[in-house]
């Protein structure tokens, strides 16, 4: 049975982002795919048979945090900026994501990816940047799927890393297929990027909800 990796920051829950990856593992296990998590947190582990845990994925883990506040928070980290060395810190977390990453590849003979929401919002610089060069580096085809983008929340119009964000939120490479959840999505995303989606609205599954509290 050929396997395909269901990535986020964060799984497990009972969250929007949560919920739908369980709902399209069930899909995909259905077609003949054997689902493997792989997140940087779990909420709850009770209903998945299968997952790996790196803790940099996380977009609490304690660099995540600094990065994201020095990427996005300019006025409030402005004076110790340049001490903090921004591109340098994501170059090493995006390096430690991807030797875990590699390592759970060589592991597990992994085929496909399915991406929930992690290349669309930059709550993880160097996660988003780590799955587009495995990717990439793998020719591992990608079904990542966006429920919004940067473009639309405020926190992140005003940051200092906007080619950053053009190049890998989300990235145009053939090998991922996008999906966006509602009509508007693909149009911004057209507009945005030129970049081409699929429409797979979202379907409140309450089975799965009820396993989460249950469990």
């Amino acid at each position: 049975m050929d396997k395909i990796a269901i990535i986020s920051t964060r799984l497990g829950g009972i969250d929007g982002v949560s919920i739908e990856a369980d709902k399209w593992a069930e899909t995909f296990l259905s077609l003949g795919l054997l689902p493997i998590y792989i997140a940087g947190d779990f909420v709850k582990t009770n209903n998945i048979k299968k997952y790996y845990l790196i803790e940099e994925m996380d977009f609490y883990h304690p660099e995540i945090s600094k990065i994201k506040n020095y990427a996005f928070n300019l006025g409030k980290f402005k004076d110790s900026y340049k001490s903090f060395n921004l591109i340098d810190r994501i170059e090493v977390i995006k390096n430690a994501i991807k030797k875990k990453f590699n390592q759970i590849l060589a592991e597990d003979n992994i085929k496909y990816f399915s991406v929930e929401n992690a290349l669309s919002i930059p709550l993880n610089i160097p996660l988003g940047i780590a799955l587009n060069d495995i990717i990439s580096e793998h020719g591992i085809k990608t079904i990542t799927r966006h429920h919004d983008f940067y473009w639309e929340r405020d926190e992140f119009l005003n940051n200092n890393v906007s080619a950053i964000l053009e190049k890998y939120f989300p990235p145009d490479i053939n090998l991922i297929k996008h999906v966006v959840i509602n009509s508007l999505a693909k149009e911004s995303l057209f507009k945005r990027k030129k970049i081409k989606a699929e429409h797979i609205p979202n379907i409140f599954n309450f089975k799965i909800l009820e396993r989460a509290n249950s469990a």
